[in-house]
């Protein structure tokens, strides 16, 4: 997976997945994506991924939330989650 070079990646475990396809690989901490103060991350709960937009590191109140049960969707899911930190960042 290639990121814009703003996001600093912090974990990266969901690129190996994606490649393998391996089930073993997956967990609760599979991606994040640190830009300015938001984080993106994703992870896999029993038997979808999650994707949180998380800013100021307020975990309790997520700014944003989305269930995805598509392995196919992960990838232009969390695209548009780094366009929508991107968008906000450039906004404020």
């Amino acid at each position: 997976m290639k990121y814009d070079h703003k996001f600093k990646v912090e974990i990266d475990d969901l690129s190996e997945f994606l490649k393998s396809e391996n089930r073993l690989l997956l967990k609760e901490d599979m991606l994040q994506l640190i830009c300015e103060n938001y984080i993106i991350d994703v992870g896999f709960y029993n038997t979808e991924f999650i994707l949180y937009i998380i800013k100021d590191y307020n975990w309790d109140k997520p700014y944003f939330k989305k269930n995805i049960n598509d392995k196919c969707m992960l990838t232009k899911e969390i695209n548009k989650a780094c366009s929508e930190v991107l968008s906000l960042i450039e906004n404020k």
